[in-house]
């Protein structure tokens, strides 16, 4: 897991939170997640930045996932192209989920 400071866990839940300062957060956010900042906001400052290290990780490995997957685009379509043609030379069989795995 990345450790970061106190300020950059300020400065990076702001950025993608899209913190508005004093007139709060972005109004693209769920009810959900503000209402779970609202619960950490009344924790300790240890337990904020725990949980703040948590999401930020979370966040790093999502956009990770989303760079390999675009930079991969052409290999997937390869192996699309590869499934369906087997498909279409009989070379499949429908998935039994009991036994399969």
């Amino acid at each position: 897991m990345s450790e970061y400071s106190d300020k950059e866990l300020a400065i990076g839940l702001r950025k993608r939170l899209k913190w508005r300062g004093a007139s709060g957060f972005n109004a693209g956010m769920t009810a959900l997640l503000e209402k779970a900042i609202n619960r950490v906001s009344d924790m300790p400052a240890r337990q904020q930045n725990a949980i703040a290290r948590l999401l930020l990780a979370e966040l790093d490995a999502e956009g990770q996932w989303d760079a390999s997957f675009s930079a991969s685009q052409h290999e997937l379509a390869q192996l699309a192209g590869q499934a369906l043609a087997e498909r279409r030379r009989g070379k499949t069989r429908k998935m039994d989920l009991a036994h399969d795995f």
